[in-house]
């Protein structure tokens, strides 16, 4: 049973060491086990028989799941299966997996890059993040690589230089912008009131890094993967969260293989769907039919994965996770500049 056109963002684990302040979901319990990395693997095929063209991987820290992380990235290796894998490099559990996963066949680490500046959570995974990138982009001569910055009060100054360093580590950039819960229906992140000092408040300040970044876009002086009219709409919807998803486009799957609304906001009755029912069309069209009756519940968001592929394909190019996603394709930067 093929899709027309198909995502998905995956949590593997909701395990974290880490305690950054816009995460809310890091080692949250959920009402059943999370899956094995045999089930995972069952999981990926089905999303492959679907015709998914892109797995974004979550975490929460994926190094937590250790050897069943290198059983799950062989997998995807021998099954040519395209992924994002996300990662912070922990100190020792990057120390411990990173030979097992270059012999697995690791195509892609990605990690949050938010600022250089701090020494709490939030700089630690930023330091930390980079470093196993740039140091797996050397032992690996193919791998793939992409840092997520995500705008808050505490960056905005050092966003573009940011986006220059991972340029210079031939690191692939994306900009997203912090959210909150606003009726307590997400998950994914706290309130506003817990947020403090991180939610943005300097609109002009804003407006004028979405300036910026749209320049550097479209002249092809930084590798981000986020086109320039991104940079528009950000500017639009980034400081109130007030854009709408229209389609089932992405899969969202929980770290227990049941069905989420998206990454941010786990729905209600979705999740009596998990993965392994997609494969009954029937069960598919009826989760679709749910997926669309629960997100015009939702008071919106401005979530870069979602907003990205819906604009790719409303504008007739299919491009989003045949090459955006799968090699950062940009139709902007020149390699020449590396």
């Amino acid at each position: 049973m093929k899709q027309d056109y198909l995502l998905s963002c995956i949590y593997l684990t909701r395990e974290c060491p880490m305690h950054c302040e816009y995460c809310a979901i890091r080692n949250s319990k959920l009402s059943q086990r999370e899956l094995t990395a045999s089930e995972w693997k069952r999981a990926f095929n089905i999303l492959k028989d679907l015709n998914c063209e892109f797995n974004l991987i979550l975490g929460n820290e994926t190094m937590m799941l250790e050897g069943g992380l290198v059983e799950i990235v062989k997998h995807l290796y021998e099954q040519k299966i395209d992924y994002a894998l996300y990662s912070t490099s922990p100190t020792e559990l990057y120390s411990k997996l990173k030979e097992p996963l270059i012999e697995a066949g690791l195509k892609n680490l990605s990690s949050g890059f938010d600022t250089l500046k701090r020494n709490d959570s939030i700089g630690v995974k930023s330091r930390r993040g980079l470093e196993g990138m740039i140091e797996m982009k050397k032992r690996i001569e193919t791998l793939d690589t992409q840092g997520t910055i995500t705008l808050s009060s505490i960056n905005l100054d050092e966003v573009v230089d940011l986006l220059r360093i991972l340029t210079k580590h031939n690191i692939w950039g994306a900009v997203n912008s912090l959210h909150w819960d606003i009726d307590g229906g997400y998950d994914f992140f706290p309130s506003k009131e817990h947020l403090g000092d991180l939610v943005i408040t300097d609109e002009k300040k804003f407006q004028a890094l979405c300036k910026k970044l749209k320049e550097l876009t479209t002249n092809g002086e930084i590798m981000v993967q986020n086109p320039p009219e991104y940079f528009d709409a950000l500017a639009k919807y980034g400081l109130n969260m007030g854009w709408h998803c229209t389609q089932p486009y992405i899969v969202t799957i929980d770290a227990d293989g049941s069905l989420r609304l998206c990454a941010y906001r786990r729905g209600n009755k979705i999740t009596e769907f998990s993965i392994f029912d997609l494969v009954d069309e029937k069960k598919f069209e009826e989760y679709k039919k749910i997926w669309r009756e629960e997100s015009r519940e939702c008071p919106g968001c401005f979530w870069s994965y979602w907003w990205m592929a819906e604009n790719f394909i409303f504008t007739n190019q299919r491009e989003y996770g045949t090459k955006v996603l799968q090699s950062h394709f940009s139709k902007y930067y020149r390699e020449e500049k590396l």
